[in-house]
């Protein structure tokens, strides 16, 4: 499957940050048991999500996660997939989230820890090769990347239908994020 160092794929927690949870063969075929918040370079837990702006509403779940090689070291990224109010996001979709509630877009997250103990660095916004960062509506979008004829592509499906298809090598990272992990102060325990 998509699981990192034997486990199952990371999941957002009720408190927006990321865990992990190995498969528990013993007590049965679909069980599993926590290992624990997933931890960023800085030592606080991965936190995706940001404030919430609508207080009456949450945002929670419209996070959709992806674990891929994108650079080709060995070990698995995070791709994930963003509704337009959740942070850390490209900060021009950010400008839009605010001005025209649009701004869904690709995070990437590198592990800059191992395949066993992984451990998240900086955000990184996908953008396309002039570096204009990709739009997918509001409220979500999902990535993953194929590579079954040799050539990586990442597909992002959005919420009106319609599946988007780039090639890798078309596109590239910026760091121009906002905002950038938050620090263990302001993580919700």
């Amino acid at each position: 499957g998509n699981g990192v160092g034997g486990t199952r794929p990371p999941r957002l927690r009720p408190t927006l940050h990321l865990a992990l949870y190995a498969r528990d063969a013993e007590a049965g075929p679909q069980a599993v048991r926590p290992l624990g918040r997933v931890p960023a370079e800085s030592g606080d837990p991965l936190y995706i999500g940001g404030p919430n702006l609508f207080p009456e509403f949450t945002s929670i779940g419209r996070s959709k996660l992806f674990a891929y090689d994108w650079d080709g070291d060995g070990l698995l990224e995070l791709l994930i997939g963003t509704h337009c109010k959740l942070l850390p996001t490209h900060r021009e979709l950010y400008r839009l989230s605010q001005e025209a509630n649009i701004g869904a877009g690709v995070v990437l997250i590198d592990n800059v820890g191992s395949a066993q103990a992984p451990v998240w660095g900086s955000p990184s916004a996908v953008v396309d090769a002039d570096g204009r960062p990709l739009l997918f509506g509001c409220h979500s979008c999902a990535p993953i990347v194929i590579d079954g004829n040799g050539t990586p592509t990442l597909i992002v499906g959005t919420e009106d239908g319609f599946l988007h298809r780039y090639d890798l090598a078309d596109l590239a990272l910026s760091r121009d994020v906002i905002p950038p992990l938050p620090s263990k102060s302001s993580v919700p325990p």
